[in-house]
């Protein structure tokens, strides 16, 4: 399936636009804010739990998915090589109960995923991709 979004080498120009990209941008939307004088990486809710194929959460049917532990470590490396910061966001439920999920924990039993101790929890990208850093 071909992606809706796929950037060129063109600022500003796309071959498939979003749906709503015109409408974005006749509202003042989607101006380029540049690079800034001190990157850092931010990884959010990486975890074996996208990668396991016995997870409910299994990514790994989706080609593009494949690549993205081989593609984080790489970026983690660079950014550690370049003095980069790298922020690791997770979601983590403590309590052997999952109550520490509220409410939503009855609806989305997928939630256990991100339970600190299981088996699809990660404690961070060497431990998910079997990489040390």
């Amino acid at each position: 399936m071909p992606a809706l979004y796929q950037p060129t080498t063109e600022p500003g120009q796309n071959r498939h636009p979003h749906p709503e990209a015109a409408s974005y941008a006749a509202s003042g939307y989607g101006n380029r804010t540049g690079w800034g004088s001190r990157p850092a990486l931010l990884l959010v809710d990486i975890c074996k739990a996208y990668s396991t194929p016995s997870s409910p959460l299994d990514l790994s049917g989706n080609p593009s998915a494949t690549f993205v532990p081989e593609s984080a470590a790489r970026l983690v490396a660079a950014a550690r090589e370049g003095g980069v910061p790298v922020i690791w966001t997770a979601v983590e439920y403590k309590d052997p109960d999952m109550a520490d999920a509220g409410p939503f924990w009855l609806k989305a039993k997928t939630l256990a995923v991100w339970q600190v101790g299981g088996d699809l929890h990660a404690q961070g990208l060497a431990d998910w991709t079997n990489v040390e850093f």
